[in-house]
Protein backbone atom coordinates (compact mmCIF):
# COMPACT_ATOMS: atom_id res chain seq x y z
CA UNK A 1 0.00 0.00 0.00
CA UNK A 2 2.63 2.47 -1.07
CA UNK A 3 0.44 5.45 -1.91
CA UNK A 4 -2.01 4.63 0.85
CA UNK A 5 0.03 5.95 3.77
CA UNK A 6 -0.37 9.49 2.43
CA UNK A 7 -4.19 9.41 2.65
CA UNK A 8 -5.63 11.81 5.24
CA UNK A 9 -8.16 9.28 6.53
CA UNK A 10 -5.44 6.78 7.30
CA UNK A 11 -3.37 9.49 9.02
CA UNK A 12 -6.41 10.51 11.09
CA UNK A 13 -6.95 6.85 12.01
CA UNK A 14 -3.32 6.43 13.12
CA UNK A 15 -3.47 9.63 15.16
CA UNK A 16 -6.71 8.60 16.88
CA UNK A 17 -5.32 5.14 17.64
CA UNK A 18 -2.15 6.66 19.08
CA UNK A 19 -4.16 9.00 21.30
CA UNK A 20 -6.49 6.11 22.20
CA UNK A 21 -9.57 8.18 21.37
CA UNK A 22 -11.02 5.80 18.82
CA UNK A 23 -13.06 2.68 19.44
CA UNK A 24 -13.17 0.35 16.48
CA UNK A 25 -16.37 -1.30 15.29
CA UNK A 26 -16.66 -5.10 15.54
CA UNK A 27 -14.61 -6.85 12.88
CA UNK A 28 -13.50 -10.30 11.79
CA UNK A 29 -10.11 -11.59 10.77
CA UNK A 30 -9.62 -12.71 7.20
CA UNK A 31 -8.07 -16.04 6.33
CA UNK A 32 -6.15 -14.43 3.46
CA UNK A 33 -2.46 -15.46 3.58
CA UNK A 34 0.32 -13.79 1.63
CA UNK A 35 3.61 -15.26 0.50
CA UNK A 36 5.79 -12.75 2.34
CA UNK A 37 6.80 -15.43 4.84
CA UNK A 38 8.34 -17.76 2.28
CA UNK A 39 11.46 -18.60 4.31
CA UNK A 40 9.37 -19.48 7.34
CA UNK A 41 6.98 -21.53 5.21
CA UNK A 42 9.84 -23.50 3.67
CA UNK A 43 11.30 -24.18 7.11
CA UNK A 44 7.96 -25.33 8.51
CA UNK A 45 7.29 -27.61 5.53
CA UNK A 46 10.51 -29.53 6.24
CA UNK A 47 9.03 -30.86 9.49
CA UNK A 48 6.75 -33.88 9.53
CA UNK A 49 3.15 -33.43 10.55
CA UNK A 50 3.02 -29.71 9.81
CA UNK A 51 0.32 -28.57 7.43
CA UNK A 52 0.11 -25.00 6.25
CA UNK A 53 -2.83 -23.31 4.53
CA UNK A 54 -2.53 -22.50 0.84
CA UNK A 55 -0.91 -19.18 0.22
CA UNK A 56 -2.00 -16.46 -2.13
CA UNK A 57 0.41 -14.35 -4.07
CA UNK A 58 1.08 -11.01 -2.43
CA UNK A 59 2.36 -7.98 -4.27
CA UNK A 60 1.13 -4.48 -4.82
CA UNK A 61 -2.44 -3.72 -3.82
CA UNK A 62 -4.91 -3.05 -6.59
CA UNK A 63 -6.66 0.29 -6.96
CA UNK A 64 -9.91 -1.35 -5.89
CA UNK A 65 -8.29 -2.60 -2.66
CA UNK A 66 -6.82 0.84 -1.97
CA UNK A 67 -10.19 2.53 -2.48
CA UNK A 68 -11.88 -0.01 -0.19
CA UNK A 69 -9.28 0.60 2.51
CA UNK A 70 -9.64 4.38 2.21
CA UNK A 71 -13.42 4.04 2.44
CA UNK A 72 -13.03 1.87 5.56
CA UNK A 73 -10.77 4.35 7.37
CA UNK A 74 -12.98 7.26 6.33
CA UNK A 75 -16.05 5.50 7.72
CA UNK A 76 -14.23 4.64 10.96
CA UNK A 77 -13.15 8.24 11.49
CA UNK A 78 -16.49 9.79 10.50
CA UNK A 79 -18.57 7.34 12.57
CA UNK A 80 -16.38 7.63 15.66
CA UNK A 81 -18.20 9.04 18.69
CA UNK A 82 -17.12 12.58 19.43
CA UNK A 83 -16.51 14.12 22.82
CA UNK A 84 -19.08 16.88 22.17
CA UNK A 85 -21.68 14.91 24.11
CA UNK A 86 -19.59 14.91 27.29
CA UNK A 87 -20.31 17.63 29.85
CA UNK A 88 -16.82 17.35 31.31
CA UNK A 89 -15.26 18.70 28.14
CA UNK A 90 -16.95 22.08 28.50
CA UNK A 91 -15.56 22.55 32.00
CA UNK A 92 -11.97 22.00 30.91
CA UNK A 93 -9.86 25.02 29.97
CA UNK A 94 -8.86 25.29 26.32
CA UNK A 95 -5.55 23.64 25.55
CA UNK A 96 -2.57 25.93 25.47
CA UNK A 97 -0.36 25.88 22.40
CA UNK A 98 2.85 23.94 22.78
CA UNK A 99 6.16 25.62 22.31
CA UNK A 100 8.09 23.96 19.58
CA UNK A 101 11.76 23.46 20.01
CA UNK A 102 14.01 24.49 17.22
CA UNK A 103 14.71 21.36 15.25
CA UNK A 104 18.29 20.29 15.65
CA UNK A 105 20.05 19.76 12.36
CA UNK A 106 20.31 16.15 11.29
CA UNK A 107 23.80 14.72 11.30
CA UNK A 108 25.40 14.54 7.90
CA UNK A 109 25.91 11.07 6.44
CA UNK A 110 29.46 9.78 6.06
CA UNK A 111 31.07 10.27 2.69
CA UNK A 112 30.98 6.90 0.88
CA UNK A 113 34.40 5.56 -0.07
CA UNK A 114 35.37 2.71 -2.36
CA UNK A 115 36.37 -0.63 -0.82
CA UNK A 116 40.03 0.34 -0.78
CA UNK A 117 39.14 3.40 1.31
CA UNK A 118 41.20 5.79 -0.79
CA UNK A 119 38.76 7.23 -3.33
CA UNK A 120 35.19 8.49 -3.04
CA UNK A 121 32.54 6.12 -4.40
CA UNK A 122 30.84 8.57 -6.76
CA UNK A 123 27.97 6.22 -7.63
CA UNK A 124 26.98 5.71 -4.00
CA UNK A 125 27.44 9.41 -3.34
CA UNK A 126 25.02 10.31 -6.15
CA UNK A 127 22.53 7.70 -4.92
CA UNK A 128 22.68 9.15 -1.41
CA UNK A 129 22.20 12.67 -2.77
CA UNK A 130 19.17 11.54 -4.76
CA UNK A 131 17.77 10.01 -1.57
CA UNK A 132 18.25 13.35 0.18
CA UNK A 133 16.36 15.11 -2.58
CA UNK A 134 19.36 17.00 -3.95
CA UNK A 135 19.70 17.73 -7.65
CA UNK A 136 22.69 16.74 -9.71
CA UNK A 137 24.61 18.64 -11.04
CA UNK A 138 25.16 21.33 -8.45
CA UNK A 139 25.42 24.97 -9.46
CA UNK A 140 29.23 24.83 -9.51
CA UNK A 141 29.56 21.77 -11.76
CA UNK A 142 28.84 21.97 -15.47
CA UNK A 143 27.06 18.69 -16.08
CA UNK A 144 25.95 15.58 -14.21
CA UNK A 145 28.85 13.49 -15.51
CA UNK A 146 31.52 15.76 -14.03
CA UNK A 147 29.58 16.47 -10.83
CA UNK A 148 30.85 14.93 -7.55
CA UNK A 149 34.30 14.19 -8.97
CA UNK A 150 36.31 17.11 -7.57
CA UNK A 151 35.77 18.00 -3.92
CA UNK A 152 37.38 21.40 -4.43
CA UNK A 153 34.76 22.36 -7.04
CA UNK A 154 31.58 20.43 -6.25
CA UNK A 155 29.22 21.96 -3.69
CA UNK A 156 27.50 18.64 -2.95
CA UNK A 157 30.44 17.46 -0.83
CA UNK A 158 29.11 19.86 1.83
CA UNK A 159 26.15 17.50 2.32
CA UNK A 160 28.43 14.78 3.72
CA UNK A 161 30.59 14.33 6.80
CA UNK A 162 34.05 14.07 5.30
CA UNK A 163 35.67 13.01 8.59
CA UNK A 164 38.70 14.56 10.28
CA UNK A 165 40.41 15.56 7.07
CA UNK A 166 37.55 17.77 5.87
CA UNK A 167 37.91 18.13 2.11
CA UNK A 168 36.36 21.54 1.64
Amino acid sequence: MDGFVLQRWYKAYLKAMEEQTLTLPPHHMLEHKYSGTNNLRQHMLQHEGVSLPDQNVGGRSSLKELNEAIAFYRKVIEDAPTDEDDDDVESLPPPSPCRRRDPSPLPKPKLPYQKNGKAVNITKMKQALAGMGKTIPCSACGDAKSCCKDAAVCLLFDEFDCGEDDVV
